[in-house]
């Protein structure tokens, strides 16, 4: 990093800077949703943007994408174990357990333990997505903790 963080900022416009999409991405990134069963949703965060954003790039209504965007995709289309990891995501995230008894609590955190493995296991390919979820997470963690340790929660 350079005086004032000009690294950090030149770093952070280059990915948001336009790219086209081309037409073999688009029909890419549509077989592989499709293949997968993906709703556009789910497509959408695996690669960390707003589903109607990943419709529209689908549907060919905008001809854009950020440089961020463009490398979360081919990361994506490149990981050899994302049907593995999509797999273990759908089937932790079909039931939640009533939380109301000791039990129910259990079951759902190994459900949220289980589910965030999957999650860093699929950002493995994507380092600019791996940061932004460790960011994120930790944020959690420390949002809780001072909660916690103010006496808010006993």
């Amino acid at each position: 990093m350079t005086k004032n963080g000009r690294k950090d900022r030149d770093d952070e416009t280059r990915l948001n800077r336009r790219v086209a999409i081309t037409e073999e991405m688009r029909s890419s990134l549509s077989a592989w949703r499709r293949a997968r069963r993906l709703s556009f949703a789910r497509m959408a965060f695996l690669l960390d943007v707003n589903w109607s954003t990943y419709r529209k790039w689908e549907l060919r209504q905008t001809g854009w994408y950020s440089r961020k965007s463009e490398l979360n995709a081919k990361s994506l289309l490149e990981g050899g174990d994302a049907d593995a990891l999509i797999a273990e995501l759908n089937e932790t995230g079909r039931s939640v357990p009533p939380a109301d008894t000791e039990a129910g609590m259990e079951r759902r955190m190994e459900r949220l333990l289980m589910l965030t493995k999957a999650m860093w296991r699929l950002c493995r390919h994507a380092p600019i997505l791996r940061e932004r979820f460790l960011r994120r997470l930790e944020a959690s963690l420390d949002g809780l903790i001072r909660v916690m340790s103010e006496g808010e929660i006993s």
